[in-house]
């Protein structure tokens, strides 16, 4: 098992090499405009210096409409999409608050939806799989 401090040079030198500046957007509130329906939303922003950016994977998908999945008639709905997925590290001194499936990262302005959180052993990090589907831009 890894000691602390074997932890803390890792992450170290990963930040180094993989380290971008990122952005914890948490929903803060919301306000609806009864007349237009335009829906404004709030977040809270917390600026991560340098968190440990993976590359990305990209890989198309398709879904069956709901009509094939419920009737098992002949195909009659569907689509293709193009689905990014990511991993990102990010030390727990790094940030202020813990990150949850609500949340989602900022990153080169492109919004990535956080799907998975996971805390490293000891409280050290956060290791999170966000996801962004490209034609929701």
């Amino acid at each position: 098992m890894l000691n602390y401090r074997q932890l803390r040079v890792l992450l170290y030198r990963l930040k180094r090499i993989w380290g971008q500046p990122v952005t914890v957007r948490r929903p803060n509130a919301n306000t609806h405009n009864v007349q237009t329906g335009v829906i404004t939303r709030a977040y809270d922003e917390y600026e991560v210096k340098r968190a440990i950016v993976m590359p990305v994977t990209e890989a198309r998908k398709f879904k069956y409409g709901l009509t094939f999945i419920a009737a098992n008639k002949n195909f009659s709905y569907g689509a293709y999409y193009d689905q990014q997925s990511r991993f990102i590290i990010i030390e727990k001194l790094d940030l202020a608050i813990v990150p949850n499936a609500d949340d989602n990262i900022q990153f080169r302005s492109k919004t990535y939806q956080i799907v998975e959180v996971i805390e490293y052993e000891d409280d050290r990090a956060f290791y999170l799989l966000v996801r962004r589907v490209t034609s929701a831009d």
